[in-house]
């Protein structure tokens, strides 16, 4: 050790760990510099007592200020260098030596690049602080490693802040700063970490993160935080406690991912809801055979209620182990194995009472072309099933009803013809017998073989409408269809009716192309014709006309039988194709009330409709749509005729 005597106001320099020699260069430096600074200070009473040097060039303060005030020198310091200088003390303590590379600005305004090495050392049982400062080359390698690190610690992503024992704010790098909204460090330093927190979160941290952060060190978590204008913010942050009680702060924003999250969480219980609402059973399963999810449905099924998380329980167990489910695992290797949806009923037994659940095995697809979990969706179809059958048994039934209905309807209709031939046959007879009577008992039986014979053609009409009906109601899947030309076809048959019940009433008008043809059922055409010119020639005077129009349509062609009679009652027009309704002004005129619902069923046969327009007093219009693709047409020709048969 070497005692060196120095001028008032320091009494003595201690020096320990280096020479007479050195000490001595060391003060020779310090006079012919005014760009360095020595100084030897009282540890425990952290009071200068030796100076040399131009803390005036260095720092901007006179000898008088820093011996006033020890840390007066840190006020030039930029504000990253003041919070590097956090913990100082405890650092000194922990390495006895330290070196700082700091920025300060002087007393002429000229920022420099600082040097500073401080050692402690022991002297007959004092501790004393012994220190140098060197301006260094801006643009040497230590200025430029210190300038590194700076702009990495400004310029980080993270938020970086240090407060001093008291919780006040030293330093703050700038992403901190523009997290709280403020416009620079200044705004902040001084001030209490409080400051940036609701009242709320204020007493969490006093009451729940200091205790920890005070037994471990370190303290991480996601707090609400304020905003320099109030509005709220989340921050991911990580405290670090020093020896000293500063308390180095990190902090991220992460207001967006939280309120992401916060929507996915929404999300996801609502879609957890709903998965639990349904009465579909829900179960997805890992590929190691654990299950993420089962829903209330398929828990209350299965017994499940009490069990645990799906974690804890062994699903596994209650239910792949069991017999019972045994004819799923191929289901289930088949959606793992080759990607592929599977559906199928499985029959048990169950909770006691037999069950028929319709079960789908579907491979669920996180990544391309990979399944990662098997997904199986359960309804239960015990009472769907047993309808199916019974609706089954009753279809069967049905069809046997069916057959039995027309079997019986031909048997009896052709019965009929029988009798009916006989009853003619009499009829005819009593006719000629007459004949040789005289007028008086001639005549008596005349009106009465009349009135026989009206009701011999009105039950003939009856068997053969009931027998047609009955042809059309069960021969539709055998319905074969002729290409015929439209116009020929329609004009022999007007000709024909005019001749055997029309007396010459019907016109025809015909406004397709004369080689326009049509795909129709001869036979049951014929039938609708029949009873739409019938009905309209019973219902109408005996010296109106009839008119028979033929037209394209559409997407085809169409039939129209339009008269001037009575009509038909609007509140008949409801049941008008019922089978044997009549309507209600049919006073006596003859009928089976059969016609409209062969017509009908003639319609459907060729795939078309029936349609009309009626009024009581004014007459009707029944018109017959029938789809067609005729071959291609020539110009039409509208051709308004009478037949040659029309007198």
């Amino acid at each position: 050790m070497t005692e060196i005597t120095l001028e008032p106001p320091c009494e003595t320099w201690v020096a320990s760990t280096i020479s007479l020699e050195h000490a001595s260069k060391v003060l020779e430096l310090a006079e012919r510099c005014d760009e360095s600074l020595f100084f030897v200070m009282d540890w425990s009473s952290r009071q200068y007592i030796y100076l040399k040097g131009s803390p005036h060039t260095l720092f901007g303060i006179s000898h008088e200020e820093l011996i006033r005030d020890p840390h007066a020198w840190e006020r030039s310091l930029s504000a990253y260098d003041r919070g590097s200088l956090v913990g100082l003390g405890d650092e000194l303590e922990a390495k006895r030596i330290i070196v700082k590379y700091v920025q300060a600005t002087g007393g002429d305004g000229v920022t420099r690049s600082l040097r500073c090495q401080s050692r402690l050392t022991e002297f007959e049982g004092q501790t004393y602080l012994c220190g140098t400062t060197l301006v260094i080359d801006n643009h040497g390698p230590e200025a430029k490693e210190a300038s590194l690190l700076r702009m990495t610690v400004e310029g980080a992503r993270d938020g970086l802040a240090i407060t001093d024992a008291a919780g006040y704010y030293v330093y703050l790098n700038r992403e901190h700063v523009e997290i709280f909204g403020y416009e620079n460090a200044a705004e902040l330093v001084g001030q209490s970490w409080e400051t940036l927190y609701t009242p709320e979160t204020v007493e969490f941290i006093k009451t729940d993160v200091f205790p920890e952060l005070i037994s471990n060190k370190i303290w991480r978590g996601d707090l609400q935080a304020k905003r320099k204008d109030g509005s709220l913010i989340w921050e991911a942050l990580s405290l670090s406690l020093l020896p000293g009680g500063e308390i180095v702060c990190n902090c991220r924003d992460i207001t967006k991912q939280v309120l992401i999250a916060a929507r996915l969480k929404q999300s996801e219980d609502l879609l957890r809801s709903f998965l639990n609402s349904l009465p579909t059973g829900v179960m997805i399963r890992q590929l190691g055979g654990s299950y993420e999810f089962v829903n209330d449905t398929a828990r209350r099924w299965f017994e499940l209620e009490t069990m645990g998380p799906l974690d804890s329980c062994d699903l596994e167990k209650s239910l792949n182990t069991n017999p019972v489910f045994a004819s799923w695992t191929e289901a289930y290797q088949q959606a793992l194995t080759h990607g592929t949806e599977t559906t199928f009923d499985s029959p048990l037994f169950w909770g006691g009472r037999p069950w028929i659940l319709e079960v789908q095995k579907t491979p669920l697809f996180l990544t391309e072309n990979k399944v990662s979990h098997v997904c199986t969706l359960m309804r239960d179809v015990t009472e769907q099933r047993r309808l199916e059958e019974q609706d089954e048994e009753t279809a069967r039934r049905s069809e046997e009803y069916y057959v039995m209905q027309r079997e019986f309807i031909s048997m009896v209709s052709h019965e009929f013809r029988t009798p009916l031939a006989a009853i003619k046959g009499a009829h005819y007879l009593l006719n000629k017998k007459i004949m040789g009577l005289s007028d008086l008992e001639g005549g008596q039986l005349q009106r009465l073989l009349s009135l026989q014979n009206q009701a011999i053609n009105n039950l003939e009409e009856l068997v053969d409408q009931v027998l047609l009906l009955n042809k059309l109601e069960h021969t539709s899947s055998e319905n074969v269809l002729t290409t015929v030309n439209a116009a020929e076809f329609i004009t022999d048959m007007v000709d024909s009716l005019n001749i055997t019940v029309a007396n010459g009433r019907i016109r025809l008008k015909i406004d397709v192309p004369l080689d326009y043809e049509v795909a129709l059922s001869p036979t049951k055409i014929r039938a609708a014709m029949e009873n739409l010119v019938s009905n309209a020639l019973k219902y109408s005077p005996t010296d109106s006309v009839v008119w028979v129009t033929l037209e394209l349509a559409t997407e085809g062609w169409r039939l129209a039988v339009s008269d001037r009679g009575r009509g038909i009652p609007e509140e008949d027009q409801a049941k008008l194709f019922l089978p044997f309704h009549r309507a209600s002004n049919v006073d006596g005129v003859a009928g089976t009330g059969l016609g409209l619902a062969i017509i009908k069923r003639v319609a459907e046969c060729h795939g078309g409709t029936v349609t009309y327009t009626s009024a009581e007093g004014i007459g009707s219009v029944f018109t017959l749509n029938i789809p067609n693709t005729p071959s291609p047409p020539s110009s039409p020709v509208e051709i308004s005729m009478t037949t040659a048969s029309i007198s």
